[in-house]
């Protein structure tokens, strides 16, 4: 800018100025003499030197060898491989975890089972691994509604004890050996944070009679028990004897045995007993017969048909699995063969599917789920079905098809099966090994999303004529559904934008991910050793569409002063909206040196956001009274600016 002098100046100032040039320029010249001459005599390009036993060594600057980050411009990005950082506690339902990623996304693992139990009102994880009772002679498992008590050494006289609230259950198996327990070790190093070690726990006792092992697999809600043959034995039945407590056992309105309470209510049963031989044949032909010998008292009897068994390849396993009924299922699975066009098979441990096209035999296999309805607020970025096959199936391709509406799979058999679209979702290779597949279901998950489906329609699941099988919803490993998503709205600080300046209205944004528009204005800005201030506007293309009213800056267009923060009380989070849209939450956190310490009159509770820069969210309570009446509500940043927000109607609501 050029500055224009305002008065008049006489002509000895004018000849003064001019002789000061002179000198100033005489003075110029000689320092620059100066600067040529030692420019010349010094190197130009200096290189330290070092003379050791005769040899020269040039000193180089060693390149650092950086770590490269996967990045949405990668040929071969995969959505679902992008980090997690933790998981979200206050988000755990009894069969999904929720977990935060470095982009600002989240993923919902939705299991096939409980993953926790309610202790004292909060969701605590599974553990199902076996400490010893050193009380007793016993392990017992660590951590779940029910604690399950195996004896080190079985015989006809040790028991078997199971507890759940007041409920026991004690069982013996008669005219047995001695037996010592064999338990599997579950590692509890976790190589993938969604995978879940301890949930599954297998015990073994060999030879409990000649060719005869007892197994016992504990998950979520089920104690598996596995009578496994290892040869033909001639009209083989085994006995238990049961003694309850608070409980009768009785046949419930399927013509199963279940236990009762008191009141009538289903508290535990037996499920649909069967039994499957080494290469896959599998019969429901298991008898099962019970005798009340006293009162609480119970003798059981197994006996399998000696048909199936003669004819068996052999190890045959025989199941009679005792589950619990408060199991919150949200993934359904069952299949229908054409052979038992009749039987409705969504109890069975195993799925199978062929191409549905066999002219005496042929089986179709069918999936759904439900999707939590707070997902409808999000974008989905990926999904995945995650099944896991048995070496006993053929090798072949798995195709996804979905189908035109939801079905409830506990009525469905060949008879009245659903049909299924033409197109395929998804194909997979399958291979004759237990192993567990990955299929990509994005699209129909983020289109079941959008129409707000909370039980969507699901897959049939076929093959190109192979005959694969799976692990069911009642096996040891379950189907899982895993959805990334994410709340894409306003600017955020880790994403990319392709940006333009565009005069007045400041800099023009276009997200690369999202594809929106944003408008960022800088108005006033500067900066002192007492303040700083900045002000600006912010115009969001998705708020221009979804506003009815205008705040008074033109409709998309906000102050960047205008945040409001959120309390939600029923899980302790904070979420703060920004002027752009953008949603940050906030998670209960300990307070740091920034916040003053807590005495008699001042509280302080302090959140945590959750995308990384450290910045803290702070509820200053003052007063006398315990809980402290919240007097002030401020962001602090890493550098300590501070950021105090205003009550609004709500208590629980505060505005910047």
């Amino acid at each position: 800018m050029r500055k224009r002098l305002l008065s008049s100046k006489s002509d000895e100032f004018i000849n003064a100025l001019c002789f000061s040039m002179r000198k100033g320029r005489k003075f110029l010249v000689i320092l620059l003499l100066v600067f040529l001459l030692g420019s010349s005599i010094l190197p130009s390009n200096p290189n330290k030197v070092y003379a050791l036993e005769d040899t020269m060594i040039n000193e180089t600057p060693v390149e650092e060898n950086m770590k490269e980050y996967i990045t949405t411009e990668d040929e071969n990005f995969d959505e679902s491989m992008i980090d997690i950082i933790s998981e979200v506690v206050s988000e755990r339902t009894a069969d999904s975890k929720t977990f935060k990623r470095v982009d600002g996304s989240y993923v919902l693992a939705q299991y096939n089972t409980n993953v926790h139990y309610k202790k004292n009102g909060k969701w605590i994880d599974i553990d199902n691994s076996l400490s010893t009772d050193s009380k007793n002679d016993y392990y017992e498992n660590t951590a779940n509604s029910f604690k399950i008590k195996f004896p080190k050494t079985l015989d006809n006289n040790k028991l078997i004890k199971m507890s759940m609230d007041k409920y026991e259950i004690e069982w013996s198996i008669k005219n047995i050996e001695n037996s010592k327990l064999i338990g599997e070790e579950n590692s509890k190093i976790q190589t993938n944070i969604k995978e879940l070690n301890a949930i599954n726990q297998k015990v073994t006792y060999d030879n409990i009679q000649k060719n005869v092992n007892l197994e016992y697999i504990i998950n979520s809600n089920t104690i598996k028990e596995n009578i496994i043959l290892e040869k033909y034995i001639p009209n083989y039945n085994i006995s238990f004897e049961y003694n309850v407590k608070n409980l009768t056992l009785d046949i419930n309105k399927y013509g199963n045995y279940s236990f009762f309470n008191d009141e009538g209510i289903e508290v535990l049963a037996f499920d649909n007993l069967y039994m499957f031989d080494s290469i896959g044949n599998i019969s429901n032909q298991v008898k099962i017969e019970v005798k009340e010998i006293a009162k609480n008292k119970y003798n059981v009897k197994i006996s399998p048909n000696e048909e199936f068994l003669a004819n068996a390849k052999y190890p045959v396993t025989i199941d009679p699995s005792v589950s619990s009924l408060s199991n919150d299922i949200n993934i359904y699975d069952t299949y229908v063969s054409k052979l038992s066009s009749n039987s409705i098979l969504d109890q069975e441990n195993l799925i199978m599917c062929d191409d549905g096209n066999g002219w005496l035999d042929s089986n179709i296999a069918y999936i759904n789920f439900s999707i939590p309805s707070y997902l409808s607020n999000f974008d989905v970025t990926y999904a995945t079905l995650n099944l896991s096959s048995k070496n006993i199936s053929s090798s072949g391709t798995l195709y996804l098809r979905e189908l035109y509406s939801y079905t409830d799979l506990s009525t469905v058999n060949w008879n009245n099966k659903p049909n299924a679209k033409s197109d395929i979702v998804e194909y997979s290779t399958i291979y004759a090994l237990d192993q567990t597949y990955k299929l990509d279901i994005t699209n129909s998950v983020d289109y079941w999303n959008k129409l707000n489906y909370i039980n969507v329609p699901g897959f049939e699941l076929k093959s190109d004529g192979s005959g694969l099988v799976f692990c069911s919803s009642e096996g040891t490993i379950e189907p899982t559904i895993e959805i990334g998503y994410i709340n894409k709205s306003g600017i955020k600080d880790f994403w990319t934008y392709n940006s333009q300046e565009v005069g007045y209205a400041g800099t023009g944004l276009v997200s690369d991910f999202t594809k929106q528009l944003y408008f960022v204005r800088n108005d006033i800005e500067f900066q002192t050793d007492l303040q700083t201030l900045s002000v600006g506007f912010t115009y969001s293309n998705e708020m221009a569409e979804s506003q009815t009213t205008n705040e008074g800056y033109g409709k998309g267009w906000n102050v960047n002063y205008n945040m409001i923060a959120d309390l939600d009380e029923s899980d302790g989070i904070v979420d703060i909206v920004d002027s752009s849209g953008n949603i940050r939450y906030f998670y209960p956190d300990s307070c740091d040196d920034r916040i003053p310490a807590a005495d008699a009159m001042n509280s302080y509770t302090c959140y945590i956001s959750e995308d990384g820069p450290g910045d803290k969210l702070v509820y200053h309570g003052y007063g006398s009274s315990n809980p402290k009446p919240i007097t002030e509500v401020y962001m602090i940043s890493k550098d300590s600016t501070k950021y105090t927000f205003d009550k609004t109607n709500s208590c629980l609501n505060y505005q910047l």
